[in-house]
């Protein structure tokens, strides 16, 4: 009885040493999965932040158009994509000026709707249409031809473009994918069911719809220190990093359960809506909103230069729409924090937080005093 006793305990004590971390391998790929619970591992911080400076126009004092990315450097240069002027506009790190190109049109190193675009040692790829690849100074270098349509990119060190492609209507998928920056060959790597797009005829075109809400499930993609990539689909709270090679090298999980959406709340943003779409049937409204049963489990994720993963929080009570919460795990994948900050950062480095006041069209960077 007691040598039975004295087995039980030490095939517990091994579960539990285990739990949370372990090995998933298949004929085809072999990652390590870090399982987390709901608390993190070093408690809540309120992070207290002091304004440090405001950049509000480029050159010749020209003011923003709009301000749609924020990158830096590795020396912590900033870059703006001002989508609206074409432009990719570049300060110092002490908010300074230093240059700025680009011009609308489709010609050589023009900028035409350019969505997204990517700082790395030597170079800057700008996405539009096309990849625009420039030398670090922005001069041009060359156009790179898709012949997919993607959304947010990393260009690895071995010249693989890492993506997420647009929504696919045939299919009603998203897929995060790899294409080869030189050889043209391109790789999917996951795929996620998105949603149906409602549409509607008219005369000879299909009109479609969609009403974007921070309830909806959604693709969320942000490069880890111009090495590797994290993704995640937050219909689950499952994120992945690959490597620059386009392999899957974690997958974070944290278990928390599904909160469901009230019928309540539900009528509540679609009585908001019928009043604020008012050329659109209710009809129309109903079926583009697609709410889903429960609320998604995040909605953004940015990193930092110590590779520390910080996941926004849905949230769920409208007496908190001026705080941000995020998840933080360090780069093993251990939910570490949970931080709660007044204003929505598109960067985090070195203790600094960078957002964008669409208010003003201005560019604000805060110092995290107690968080480093």
């Amino acid at each position: 009885m007691n040598v039975n006793y004295k087995f039980f305990l030490i095939c517990v004590s091994l579960l539990f040493s285990c739990y949370g971390n372990f090995i998933f391998s298949s004929a085809t790929e072999s990652y390590k999965i870090v399982e987390n619970t709901s608390k993190p591992k070093n408690g809540i911080i309120d992070v207290v932040l002091s304004d440090e400076f405001t950049i509000e126009s480029g050159k010749n004092s020209e003011v923003f158009g709009y301000i749609s990315k924020i990158e830096l450097d590795e020396k912590d240069n900033i870059y703006l994509l001002d989508s609206n002027r074409h432009k990719i506009i570049s300060f110092y790190k002490n908010g300074k000026f230093r240059f700025e190109f680009g011009r609308k049109g489709e010609g050589p190193g023009d900028l035409k709707n350019p969505k997204d675009f990517f700082v790395s040692n030597k170079n800057i790829f700008v996405l539009g249409y096309k990849i625009i690849h420039f030398f670090s100074n922005g001069s041009f270098k060359k156009n790179v031809i898709m012949n997919s349509h993607i959304n947010n990119f990393f260009v690895s060190k071995n010249n693989i473009i890492l993506s997420y492609s647009i929504f696919n209507r045939k299919t009603k998928e998203v897929a995060i994918g790899s294409f080869d920056l030189f050889g043209g060959k391109k790789k999917e790597l996951k795929k996620y069911f998105f949603e149906n797009i409602v549409t509607k005829r008219s005369g000879k075109r299909n009109i479609y719809y969609q009403i974007p809400h921070s309830f909806k499930f959604s693709l969320c993609f942000s490069r880890i220190n111009n090495s590797k990539i994290v993704f995640g689909f937050s219909d689950d709270y499952s994120l992945f990093i690959l490597n620059s090679d386009s392999k899957i090298i974690l997958n974070i999980k944290k278990v928390v359960d599904k909160i469901p959406i009230t019928s309540k709340t539900k009528k509540k943003i679609m009585d908001r809506l019928i009043k604020k779409l008012k050329s659109w049937s209710g009809n129309i409204i109903k079926r583009s909103l697609q709410l889903p049963d429960y609320y998604p489990f995040f909605s953004e994720i940015i990193s930092d230069e110590k590779e520390r993963l910080y996941v926004l929080n849905v949230q769920k009570d409208e007496s908190l729409n001026e705080k941000y919460i995020y998840d933080v795990f360090n780069k093993n994948g251990i939910y570490i924090h949970k931080i709660v900050l007044s204003k929505q950062p598109e960067v985090i480095r070195n203790g600094y937080l960078y957002f964008t006041d669409y208010d003003e069209m201005v560019v604000k960077r805060y110092k995290m005093k107690n968080w480093n």
